[in-house]
């Protein structure tokens, strides 16, 4: 392909050319595989492989990927020099995969684009030999998987980059019914108001968070990979961890109950809708959800909310669990919708800017501790 051919990764869209010119003995082709949709992030990692054929004996194979991507890791035996990839492969039988991960440059740095070169013995390397890198555009939502556990959307706000500052970061965990398709996040919950520029200057402090919301394949959330996300977006990210919240709905309402009082170091406060914190039995997943540690939680701020009408996820566990941390001298906030059920409680709560106006007013007295992502992995 030649730079005229330029194409832009998609969501796990596999970049293959398919045909292969021969030069002589041996030849080879480079196709690329992308996690993004348009545009990349950092933190997101691209899979380069070289497939080389042709007639057994002695190979030599130089690639040199864009001058200002990051390669991460080289297999095969290949050797990193000047800025390019060398593999001396001696013993070629005919058929060999070779391959190589790249990062993308960060935004301050970004290109427009990223051109590689290549050879195998004295012939090009054909395949795909150019990379659409425009800068990271914030105000937009984007699918990141990084390798955690749990995949994430990613907000940024649409000053990121341009205003020097650190942000506050939402932890936003969806409900039991969005397990099965991570498209679904940005259809419902929290996560669609993100996607409507008027809701801008309706909720102007959700629009200056950092939103993470993680997408989970399992029957519950898993506090330690939810920890993982936080880390390893803290990590990468212009973060005020001063101002970490988590906030969910249903299974998630649970989840930010359990995640906040799991590590209460991070949390500057929760916002839990239609969950609690007392122990109940699932009958759905045939156990029981153990009662959050709530003597961690009486130093955060919480704002609960939840349907008086709410026949799958009774009010009165939620209420149970607001008493009990107000006895230990908790800071609890309570707010019970006497028409709603369990469907209409998040609506409400997410349509009502104090509570973004509120959230944004909580902070930790010192920061948090910011653990590397990689020593999660």
């Amino acid at each position: 392909m030649n730079r005229n051919g330029i194409h832009i990764l998609t969501f796990f869209l596999l970049v293959l050319i398919t045909t292969m010119t021969a030069w002589g003995d041996v030849q080879a082709k480079r196709i690329v595989t992308g996690r993004v949709n348009s545009y990349f992030l950092p933190g997101t990692q691209i899979t380069v492989s070289i497939y080389v054929t042709g007639d057994p004996g002695s190979v030599t194979v130089i690639e040199q990927p864009p001058a200002d991507w990051t390669i991460t890791q080289v297999q095969n035996e290949g050797v990193i020099a000047d800025g390019q990839i060398i593999w001396n492969i001696t013993g070629f039988t005919g058929n060999q995969t070779l391959q190589y991960f790249l990062m993308p440059p960060s935004p301050a740095d970004a290109a427009l684009d990223g051109i590689f070169f290549g050879k195998v013995n004295e012939a090009e390397i054909s395949g795909m030999n150019i990379l659409l890198c425009p800068i990271p555009t914030p105000g937009k939502q984007v699918p990141m998987k990084t390798g955690l556990a749990y995949p994430y959307w990613l907000y940024l706000p649409e000053e990121y980059g341009i205003i020097e500052q650190d942000w506050p970061m939402i932890l936003f965990l969806h409900g039991g019914p969005m397990i099965g398709a991570m498209g679904s996040l940005t259809n419902g919950a929290l996560t669609s108001f993100l996607n409507f520029s008027s809701n801008r200057e309706k909720y102007p402090e959700l629009f200056q968070c950092v939103v993470v919301s993680p997408y989970c394949y399992e029957e519950w959330w898993t506090n330690s990979l939810l920890y993982e996300v936080v880390a390893e977006v803290s990590s990468k990210y212009h973060i005020d961890t001063q101002r970490i919240y988590v906030m969910g709905v249903s299974m998630g309402g649970f989840g930010a109950w359990s995640f906040a009082g799991a590590y209460p170091e991070w949390v500057a406060a929760a916002i839990p809708i239609c969950g609690a914190g007392v122990e109940i039995y699932v009958e759905e997943l045939h156990s029981t959800i153990p009662a959050v540690s709530l003597e961690n939680l009486v130093s955060i701020p919480i704002w609960a909310f939840h349907g008086a009408k709410d026949s799958l996820v009774l009010e009165a566990w939620e209420a149970q669990t607001v008493q009990d941390l107000l006895a230990m001298g908790g800071n609890v906030k309570y707010t019970v919708y006497p028409n709603a059920g369990h469907l209409d409680t998040p609506n409400y709560a997410y349509n009502d800017p104090e509570v973004y106006q509120w959230l944004l007013q909580q902070r930790k007295s010192r920061q948090s501790a910011i653990f590397i992502y990689e020593n999660f992995k």
